[in-house]
């Protein structure tokens, strides 16, 4: 049969042709479209950051104006004069977008690209105050700005919210007020009148606290809290004008004040920063829309610190604070706003622990605008796979490598070559430590001798856990402080590692081999052996005690590894219920060791863990804490330092060298004196670009 192509067949041919062309141009339209929406979207981008930045010299005109301050030009040496009022000059301090502003000028400068990052645990909460883990406050560093940051390079303060400070001692008329009400006796009315009393259930309680409070008199942290007593020490900001939160609102000196009142609210969950800020701070008021004073209740060696690290919160997105205001509060876990470069893609109810959190840059940020269009935090909990996932590409960025992960990382040739990475020590590094409890339920130990515990820590080869434990990355701490840190002493060398001496000193305090077993005595024959409690996750601490073990049977004493789960840990903490327990410090600059070191803080939870008590220690914590003079006060934390290797409260195992690696496609990562410089610096040439 002969196949013929008839006029149906063109009808169809020419009807599929014709749906063909109409899906080809349906599909250039399609492009042409989402090429569109692209342009628009980035112009609505660059449009936000322009009126920002227009918004804030505006404002910044209108306030010189309305001040009478000559305006800078040439003709009169670029700059408004000095103020005589005691504030910081604003063109004396640093700027706090120098590199950024400085990488923008690079011929391969691109904005776009993502930064992938993976947090090793489960972030449970990242709403301000509210969350209590580190990892919720590096996603609130991004999204919640402070008044004020230390610079990562040269650690000089640099204005961020604020455009200067002034700091006003006081403390001569705050003296005379204490000492005045110190010298006045207590009345039963006052006594009566205190929450004390009131707490009191029966009439022997209530007569029992009346006459103890009678003998001990007037307290500082009564007085203190008097509406008359003068602060003692008083830091003033003035705002900058034109800044706003991530939706549009004007920030002002209101947001500043509501922040505090927040935290400081009974019902809610921010007990931490409730009882520090309550501990310090006597108010915290807004003379003006751009003016904020910080009111200190005692003189503390960090109160600038303290209030330029204040972070600001908007009163519209958060207040007012009605009961069913605070309840959202505390049960929404990322309920996030702020004034800073990013901000969270998710609404308050749409984030839930276990899902990513991501960032987006902040279109209408006031300041210089990051090149990183987006900042995504994972959460990869298991080391191996973290690591896994950042050989496979799904993670940009390894932050804190622990030195097995970074060994691995330098045996992969590969990697190393499309990867950049940092060692560094740096300044606000913390370490690892062992305690030697000196009471144990109510009774003394073994260790409450400080020659027992110099002894074990000349038994212990801390240079061995350095080597096997860290892999050499790290150094043996003389104390708690960082030896890059100005509170060190470079006079105090850590104790040496030294068998003979510590068998001396074992015997001076009368610990011997009485049936030479190998184990040394006590006087009334009692071995010294002793459990070292620690944290069971991971392999570290389980290194790190089987090495002591070893070391110290060298000098005839006997550890025995007590590896707990976190929480069961926490309790044997918490009760002091333990002989030697292991953990990690995080560190400052400037650290506060007050807590886990002053007397004042022992039982209750608190930090002194070990029980330890040195009243000439706590006399100069506490004479180093109201010391404002930056000098001085060194020289009072060099004597601190002293005491504490010469007590040996802990032995100061370690401080470990900060790791990290990254992605090599990202420009400008560098590192910094307190490590690797800030992500927001970064940025990606256009054809390296991953993420689009």
């Amino acid at each position: 049969m002969e196949n013929r192509f008839g006029f149906k067949d063109l009808v169809l041919t020419v009807l599929l042709l014709a749906i063909l062309a109409s899906i080809w141009l349906a599909m250039k339209q399609f492009d042409r479209q989402h090429e569109t929406l692209r342009s628009v979207s980035e112009s609505i981008k660059q449009q936000n950051a322009a009126q920002a930045r227009l918004e804030r010299t505006i404002a910044e005109l209108a306030e010189q104006l309305e001040a009478g301050v000559v305006l800078p030009n040439p003709s009169n040496g670029g700059g408004p004069p000095p103020d005589a009022s005691g504030f910081v000059d604003p063109d004396e301090l640093p700027d706090p977008f120098a590199e950024l502003r400085q990488i923008k000028q690079e011929p391969d400068y691109a904005p776009g690209d993502w930064v992938v990052d993976a947090f090793p645990v489960n972030v449970a909460k990242v709403t301000p105050f509210i969350s209590r883990d580190f990892y919720g406050a590096v996603v609130q560093s991004f999204v919640v700005e402070s008044l004020a940051v230390r610079d990562s390079d040269t650690l000089a303060w640099t204005p961020v919210l604020a455009k200067t400070w002034k700091t006003q001692d006081n403390i001569a008329a705050w003296d005379r007020y204490v000492q005045g009400r110190l010298a006045a006796s207590l009345t039963e009315e006052e006594v009566i009148a205190e929450a004390g009393y009131a707490a009191a259930e029966t009439d022997e309680q209530k007569q029992a606290y009346l006459q103890r409070r009678l003998a001990e008199g007037r307290l500082v942290d009564d007085i203190v809290d008097e509406p008359d007593c003068p602060p003692a020490t008083v830091v003033t900001f003035k705002l900058r004008r034109g800044v706003t939160f991530s939706d549009g609102q004007p920030l002002s000196a209101r947001d500043v004040v509501f922040t505090y009142n927040l935290v400081m609210h009974p019902q809610i969950d921010a007990a931490i920063y409730r009882n520090e800020y309550g501990l310090k701070f006597k108010s915290v008021q807004a003379p003006d829309d751009y003016t904020v004073v910080f009111s200190f209740k005692k003189p503390f060696f960090d109160a600038f610190f303290e209030a330029a690290t204040f972070r600001v919160i908007p009163e519209h997105f958060y207040g007012p604070l009605t009961e069913a205001q605070v309840e959202k509060i505390n049960a929404m876990p990322g309920l996030i706003m702020g004034s800073g470069p990013y901000k969270m893609i998710y609404g308050p109810k749409d984030w839930a622990p276990g899902k990513e959190i991501i960032l987006e840059r902040n279109g209408r940020y006031w300041g210089e605008a990051s090149a990183i269009d987006r900042l995504i935090f994972r959460e990869v909990t298991n080391d191996v796979a973290r690591l896994a996932a950042f050989r496979n590409g799904d993670i940009d960025l390894f932050y804190r490598a622990v030195p097995e992960q970074y060994i691995e990382y330098l045996k992969d040739e590969e990697l190393v070559k499309r990867s950049q990475s940092i060692e560094a020590f740096r300044p606000n590094d913390g370490y690892g430590w062992i305690a030697w409890n000196q009471k144990k339920n109510g009774e003394p130990t073994p260790f409450a001798d400080k020659r027992v515990r110099r002894a074990m820590t000349m038994l212990i080869e801390r240079q061995r856990i350095i080597d096997k434990a860290l892999y050499g990355y790290g150094l043996i701490p003389s104390g708690p402080f960082n030896r890059l840190s100005p509170q060190y002493n470079p006079k105090v060398k850590p104790l040496p590692y030294d068998p003979q001496q510590a068998r001396e000193l074992l015997a001076e305090a009368g610990y011997i081999d009485r049936d030479n077993d190998g184990v040394v005595e006590s006087p009334d024959g009692v071995p010294l052996i002793f459990k070292h409690t620690y944290p069971s996750s991971g392999t570290f601490w389980t290194n790190v005690s089987l090495s002591m073990k070893d070391s110290l049977a060298e000098g005839g004493v006997v550890l025995q590894p007590d590896p707990l789960e976190w929480s069961v840990f926490s309790e044997k903490v918490r009760s002091t219920d333990f002989d030697a327990i292991s953990m990690a410090w995080g560190a400052l600059i400037e650290t506060d060791i007050h807590h886990a070191f002053h007397s004042s803080n022992i039982g209750n939870g608190a930090n002194n863990f070990p029980s330890y008590v040195n009243p000439e220690l706590d006399r100069l914590i506490d004479q180093a804490r109201v010391t404002l003079d930056e000098d001085e006060r060194m020289q009072v934390w060099h004597k601190v330092h002293a005491i504490l290797n010469e007590d040996q409260p802990y032995t100061f195992l370690y401080l470990r060298k900060f790791l990290t690696f990254t992605d090599g496609r990202y420009r400008n990562v560098r590192q910094v004196l307190i490590g690797v410089n800030d992500r927001t610096n970064w940025y990606t040439p256009v054809l390296n670009q991953k993420y689009k």
